[in-house]
């Protein structure tokens, strides 16, 4: 959130849990207004087309600060759960951007037999360098209410923020 403190988004020391709580890219999207200016269009031409969230849509929130591979399993009950309440054998994904990165994960593992299709936005197959800057020398992400020198110090702390490093050179003298 806006307001949101080192000692709420830091993780444990190995970066493997939370070292206070979870948090979750649907609830910090909702908290900033960021469902409304970005996931609101997508969301409204959805239930404009008739569907409904709990029988046509569902939400995968995941803790966007942790190795990415942590959220397969838990991606994984939801399809099952889908695929049980809805009588279906395979679901479609739509994903934007890390979370994207999870679903390929997903695609590529153990629900490859369970997709029918993966939609992305704005993923970054080929990883993105803000990240590094980030990580380097702190950067706000477009966010004026982030403090860039404590993102940096976030960022060294996230296994994801590495997971989402270039796959490509990126520097050049």
């Amino acid at each position: 959130t806006p307001t949101a403190s080192r000692a709420q988004l830091a993780l444990e020391p190995n970066g493997a849990k939370p070292a206070g709580s979870a948090v979750f890219a649907k609830a910090v999207i909702d908290n900033v207004g960021y469902a409304e200016d970005i996931y609101g269009p997508l969301m409204s031409f959805f239930q404009s087309s008739g569907r409904e969230v709990g029988r046509h849509l569902w939400y995968f929130p995941y803790d966007w600060r942790l190795d990415n591979a942590e959220h397969l399993a838990l991606l994984d009950a939801l399809v099952e759960k889908v695929l049980r309440e809805t009588g279906k054998t395979k679901v479609n994904l739509v994903t934007h951007s890390m979370g994207g990165l999870v679903a390929k994960g997903y695609v590529h593992g153990i629900g490859a037999r369970k997709v029918s299709k993966l939609i992305t936005m704005a993923l970054p197959y080929r990883g993105g360098a803000f990240v590094f800057r980030g990580v380097a020398e702190g950067y706000d992400f477009g966010n004026p209410s982030m403090r860039p020198e404590l993102m940096k110090i976030l960022l060294q702390n996230w296994p994801s923020a590495y997971q989402i490093y270039p796959r490509y050179r990126f520097i050049h003298d």
